[in-house]
This record gives structure tokens, sequence and C-alpha cells, in this order.
């Protein structure tokens, strides 16, 4: 930061110097300065230039590197906010609009920061216009009345332009974003675009975004436009005004010729500079559009304290911890519901202190799960959007302590939304959700060192891009590769990770697109399986396997189950018939529960979807 605002004076007071000798140079040839001062000048001349050449380096690269690194820590900061909302905030706003934030509207405050440094615009504009001004009254003080006319123009016409264009600008940034938004929407989901051929419905919806983006962009060109107009009368009235009156007083032998000539300069040269000074306006009129954006949309809701303690400080200085909770590594990466410390801003002794209370937290709510039954008692839940449509309603539920409870019932029963409320994705709008007889919003560990104590595999599985390894190891990060491989081969996916031509290093393709549905399946049970939770949920987590497949999982699952709290949602007799208890759901109740045996002898709804084996309705 010093060096680049050392450079940055230094090449200004050098812009600075040089009007005056080249003025020297002119008077030489017009004979108001001896000749033999002419190869000085000269040589002085070129010297500044020179030197404001490197100068110009020095501090742009310095002042790139500096913005480069504001804009990443702003991302950063942008991207943990993010992180720490609730489950809530990424219903009402969609990925890629989160996504197009961070990338395309944060872009606007690198072009402030970055392009600005890398013109004679921003910060050092400013310096010059000062500058020049201050110089210009010093050597010219009878043609600061021309001075103080552009001075004031430029002022007048940036104000007016500011204050109508804000709208302008938001509404700009806005449909820019959903352009990006748009596209990445589309462009994440070609696989269901192409089967159900809708390339021209795509394009039709991109379309209307851009048109919007194109609307926007023109009544902002249009502002720019007429402020560029502006700019430009004021500049040439100014340098009539200079011109005529400069002109007389020089005839009148009031103001020296090589004054006026290196009046001239400044003046162009102030030109120039309030030039860039207006440029720059602009730029932070849309920057700031930008990050008022970002604002507005994190501060909208609450984030998650559990959340706010676990992230920020692996934001500060870029890096992630050293230390993972809630498992037995203590090296590098994320995943698993584990908490990480700083490698920065902390002392030893208070990493240390973070650490042991995290783990504290994360291994008292595993020895809650291992110690008690999971119990839901007179649940009531509306997801916030659509908070008018309860999907649970005052139910009842017990899953008692290391046995396997399964869930059946039709579509919108609520069978998902219980395994997310036992995430702590949510949290129910009435009834208590607690384990061993105590509340979990009242319990002496977080939220995230409950999910910590939870393996979730559901209907369909996230994997990251990357390596089949990496993606296994998420599970649990700092695992060994032989771990790795014994997780997937208990979740019967060793054998086609093998024959894949890279074998666990093999790149899964985004969103796990260049495997198959089933082997998605297998790969987010080995990181489960990894995981070695208390708790385990399964969210038709075989639903994608062949009968061959299937039974090969099942089998690991089974051992997998034994001695965990365990829920199993399911459709498929096979799937439920070993559970220890069944609940069946119907409209957000649980209308029948008992053994595969009892529920037969009831002969109630669980009897009848059995004879056809199908367990939904």
């Amino acid at each position: 930061v010093a060096l680049a605002f050392a450079a940055m004076l230094a090449a200004s007071a050098v812009v600075l110097a040089a009007p005056m000798f080249s003025s020297r140079i002119i008077e030489c040839f017009i004979g108001a300065r001896p000749e033999a001062h002419f190869a000085r000048a000269l040589a002085t001349l070129c010297s500044l230039y020179l030197g404001e050449a490197a100068f110009t380096f020095v501090y742009v690269r310095c002042a790139c590197a500096l913005g480069e690194e504001v804009v990443a820590s702003l991302r950063r900061d942008l991207f943990r906010a993010l992180l720490t909302q609730r489950v809530r905030f990424f219903d009402e706003h969609k990925s890629a609009e989160l996504a197009a934030l961070l990338s395309v509207e944060l872009g606007t405050v690198r072009t402030l920061v970055v392009a600005n440094a890398s013109r004679d615009r921003g910060f050092r504009a400013a310096c010059e216009c000062v500058g020049t001004v201050v110089v210009l009254f010093a050597v010219a003080p009878k043609l600061a009345p021309v001075l103080a006319f552009a001075v004031m123009s430029f002022a007048i016409v940036t104000a007016k332009f500011n204050r109508k264009t804000g709208a302008l600008f938001a509404m700009d940034a806005k449909a820019q974003g959903a352009v990006s938004a748009s596209a990445a929407a589309t462009l994440g989901s070609v696989r269901t675009v192409r089967s159900f051929g809708g390339e021209a419905k795509a394009f039709r919806a991109f379309g209307v975004d851009a048109e919007r983006a194109r609307t926007s962009g023109v009544a902002l060109s249009k502002a720019r436009a007429a402020l560029e107009c502006a700019n430009r009368g004021c500049i040439y009235l100014s340098l009539v005004v200079l011109y005529t009156f400069g002109g007389y007083l020089v005839k009148s032998g009031q103001v020296p010729v090589g004054v006026y000539l290196a009046a001239v300069g400044y003046t162009f040269g102030l030109i120039f500079a309030t030039q860039g000074v207006v440029n720059t306006a602009a730029d932070v009129k849309a920057a700031s559009a930008a990050l008022g954006r970002a604002r507005d949309l994190v501060t909208a809701r609450a984030p998650d304290p559990s959340l706010c303690e676990l992230i920020p400080t692996q934001a500060q200085a870029g890096e992630v911890g050293e230390k993972r909770v809630g498992g037995e590594s203590k090296g590098g990466g994320g995943g698993g519901g584990g908490e990480w410390t700083a490698n920065a801003s902390f002392s030893e002794e208070e990493k240390e202190a973070r650490w042991e209370t995290s783990r504290a937290g994360a291994a008292a709510a595993r020895a809650a799960a291992r110690g008690g039954d999971i119990v839901l008692r007179g649940v009531t839940f509306a997801y916030p959007s659509r908070p008018d449509q309860d999907v649970l309603r005052g139910l009842d539920l017990v899953l008692p302590r290391g046995k396997v409870t399964a869930i059946v019932g039709a579509s919108g029963a609520g069978k998902s939304t219980i395994a997310q409320l036992l995430c702590r994705f949510y949290d129910p709008d009435v009834g208590i959700l607690s384990v061993g007889g105590e509340p979990l919003d009242r319990a002496a560990f977080n939220r995230a060192h409950w999910l910590d104590a939870v393996a979730l595999v559901s209907q369909q599985p996230t994997l990251f891009a990357g390596t089949v390894r990496e993606n296994i190891r998420y599970g649990r990060d700092g695992a060994s590769d032989a771990d790795v491989a014994a997780a997937a081969a208990a979740a019967n996916a060793h054998d086609f990770i093998s024959e894949l031509p890279e074998g666990y290093d093999a790149d899964v393709g985004e969103g796990g697109g260049a495997l198959s549905g089933g082997q998605r399946q297998r790969i987010a049970i080995a990181r489960a399986i990894l995981k070695d939770a208390p708790v385990l949920l399964l969210d038709e987590a075989t639903s994608a396997l062949d009968a061959a497949s299937e039974a090969a999982v099942q089998s690991a699952l089974t051992r997998l189950m034994q001695g965990r709290t365990t829920l199993v949602i399911a459709h498929r007799l096979s799937t439920v018939q070993n559970a220890d208890q069944i609940a069946v759901m119907d409209r957000g109740e649980v209308v029948e529960c008992g053994s595969h045996e009892e529920l037969l002898r009831r002969g109630g709804v669980y009897a009848g979807l059995t004879n056809s084996q199908r367990l939904s309705f």
C-alpha cells in the first residue's frame, strides 16, 4: 500500500512538473528564453517522462495487486455470509442468482479498483486535479476564473448525474446478474433440457432476460452519453475562454507567453484528470449498486449463529483451518459437518481453546445421539416458502436409540421433511425435537455440532466437481486411501470405480454428470459410511439402484445400521421389512406404527400396500 501510494504521488508530481519544462522549450524557440537553455530543458522533460512511466508501472502493479486482494476479500466475505444463512434462505433465492452476485456483480467492484488503477483515473486523477489547481493558481492567478469555471462545471454535471442514475445502475446490475443466472441454470440442467426438447423454450427464456439487460444497458448508456456530452461541452467552452481570455492577457503583457503555455498544458491536464474523476464516479455508482444489492440480500434474514461461529475465522487471510472437530483428522479441508479454526488472527492458545470447545460440542452431540432416543413430539411444520401449507401436523414419532425406523407413505406426506428436521435444516413451527430427553434447540451443542453426528444420503445425492476419491473423502477429511476404498467396497462401489480409466482419481464431472445415477448413489452411500455418524438418515437411498446392486448395498447398509439410530425412507418392501419399526404417514401424520409383522396382522394401510410390493400411494 505504501509503495503504491508513494509511486502514485511521484507520478502525479512528475505530471505536474512537465508543463513547466515543455513551455520552456517553446520559449527557447520563440526567443523568450536563451537557446542555451534548450538542451537542458529537453533533457529534463525527457527524464520526467521516463520517470513518470517508471513510477506509473510501479503504481499500477502494486495498486492492481492490492485491488485484486480487496475484491477477493469481498468475495470471501460475501461467500461466508451466504454460507452462514439458514437453509430457508436458499429456498427463497436461486443458486444461479447467488453465483452471479459473486461473479458478475462483484465484477463491477473489480472494475472500479483494478481498471481505475491501470488508467489515469480514481485516486490518482483526484490528486492530479488538486495538484493542478494549486499549481495553476500559483503560476497563473489571472487565469483562475477560467479554471474555476471548468472545475465548477464538471462538479455540477457529475453531481446531477450521480443523483439521477442511482436507480439505473441498480436496475442494470440486477438485469446483468439475471442473464448470468439464467444461463447458469439452463446449462447446469442441459440433460433435462435436451431430454424434453426444451432448447427453444430455454432460448426464449434467456432471450427475455437478455432483452431486459439490453434495455437497462441502453437506458444507462443514454445517461452516460448525456454525461459525456455535457462534460465535453464544458471542456470545449473552457478551452475557448482560455484561448481568447488568455490570448488577450498575453497580448496586453499581463501574462508571459511561457506562463500562458504552461497554463494551457495544465488546463489540458486538469481536463483529463477531471474526466478520470467523472468516470470513476460512474464506476463507484455501479459498484455501490452491486454492494448494496449484496448487503440487502444477506441482511434480509438473520444468519445461523452456529455457522457464524464456524466460518468467520476461516475466511480471515483466505485460509482454512488446521484442525477438524468431530472427527479424528486434524488436517486441511471441510466436510462432514466438522468445524474449522483459522491459521491466522488468533494466538496458538486461542486457536487451541476454540478447537477444544468445538471438539467438546461435537463430542457431546455424538454422545447424545448414541445415548438416547430421538423424539418428535407434537411437531407441526410448514416450509417458509409455503407458510400456509402445513407439511407436518402434530406429528409424534420416536426413533429408538440404535434401532432402525422406516417411514412409508404417499408422496408429499412429509417423509423427507422429517429427515430435514432431523438434520436441523429447519426448526419445527410447533412442537419439540429432542434427543435423550433434551430439546435440540436448547442442547449443549449447536446446529453444526449436531450435524457432525448425522449422516444423510438423499434421493438425489450431490457430488462435487472433482475426483471420486475427493467426493468419498468429503465424509471424513483426512481419511486414508485405504479407508476410502473400504467405504467404497462396503457401498458396492469399489468394483465400478476400479474399472474407471483413472480409478479413484477419475473426475466425476459437474454434479457427478460423468457417472450413472446408481453410481452416484453408491458414492454418496460410501461417503456416509466413511463419516461413521451415530445417526443415519437414508432418504430413498437405494432408489436409483438396480436389483443386483440394491441387494449388495442393502447388505452393506444393514451392517452399517447396526447400533445406529437409523431413519429409512423408502418405497420398496425389501428396503423396510426388516426395520425394527415402520411408521406409515398420511397428510403429515403417523397413522400406523409397528413392526412389519405387526402391521400385516392389523390389516390396515400398510398391509394393503404390501400386497403390491409398493409402499407409496
